[in-house]
């Protein structure tokens, strides 16, 4: 039986006011500091060690990098992955990049941009050669994959080159009713997800359940040997910008009226109907939707 408690480590990480000041980004102040607060802990539950060779997936602009850098030091090693188009986001992806690896803590960082499929399978090829990484890092990015199968054939591909897996990731359940919205958003994600197949990207294309990631990760030939689920602090703000969009933006209208066009009125129906029980649960929650909390989430480890 997996356990439920981490072994905690003892060394010193960075202040995350020191942090934020290697990102390029330095709007919304407090959702970073938050961001930073909450990957610190991820990372002391873990007890990675200084020295320690990562492979981060999904890395993004880099906000769980940084504090990943600062975990391993200068002898250790991060090679992050993201498949995304390097000029997106506001400031872009490369330079964001580009500014996190010229800083004091950017030394073990080589950033790839190419699929996670893409780059293990190019790096590794079919020989074993022994462990290339200490830890495969799935950071709150399997909720993007674009089929629910990508998890499965990563696992499989990366067995014999790593030593251990972590997982955090939404649990797709709460433990307080002002995340109820964000649990309800990613249910109606993933539905409109699975009846669209040229479907915009979205933040939430396939919602895997812990149990899910676990049979997953099985059939790769890996065990879960810890797991425990936390509570993400209120200063972060995911979840209000998923229902925020629901709610408000006009290509999620027009995606329910291509859902009813091809699979008819009952399943737009359906769709209409999810909507408003998101609103619902919003209209119960003194401040509405600036007050909604992110779900809880669920951080795993396989070895």
């Amino acid at each position: 039986m997996a356990s439920s408690v981490y072994s905690n480590g003892d060394r010193p990480l960075r202040p995350p006011e020191e942090l934020i000041t290697y990102l390029l980004d330095q709007s919304h102040r407090d959702h970073h500091l938050a961001g930073i607060e909450y990957r610190q802990a991820m990372l002391r539950e873990w007890n990675i060690a200084p020295g320690s060779s990562v492979l981060e997936i999904g890395c993004g602009q880099g906000e769980f990098t940084v504090c990943l850098a600062d975990a391993v030091g200068p002898n250790g090693r991060i090679v992050a992955v993201d498949s995304a188009y390097l000029g997106w986001g506001t400031p872009c992806i490369i330079e964001s990049q580009n500014h996190l690896m010229a800083t004091p803590i950017g030394k073990p960082i080589s950033f790839v941009n190419d699929t996670a499929l893409n780059y293990v399978s190019s790096l590794f090829g079919e020989e074993e050669t022994g462990h290339q990484f200490d830890y495969v890092l799935f950071g709150h990015c399997i909720w993007f994959f674009d089929r629910p199968q990508i998890l499965g054939e990563l696992l499989k591909k990366l067995r014999p080159w790593t030593r251990a897996v972590l997982i955090a990731e939404f649990s797709f359940s709460t433990s307080i009713p002002a995340a109820f919205p964000h649990v309800l958003v990613a249910e109606y994600s993933s539905t409109v997800e699975a009846l669209l197949d040229d479907r915009e990207v979205w933040n939430i294309r396939c919602p895997l359940t812990p149990s899910q990631l676990i049979e997953a990760a099985r059939r790769a030939g890996f065990a879960l040997t810890a797991e425990k689920t936390i509570t993400p602090d209120a200063k972060n703000r995911e979840a209000s910008r998923e229902v925020r969009m629901l709610l408000h933006a006009r290509e999620w209208d027009e995606e329910r009226e291509r859902v009813g066009r091809l699979h008819g009125d009952k399943v737009a129906s359906m769709l209409r109907g999810l909507k408003d029980v998101v609103a619902a649960s919003v209209e119960r929650l003194d401040g509405g939707v600036d007050t909604v909390r992110n779900m809880d989430v669920w951080l795993a480890k396989f070895e």
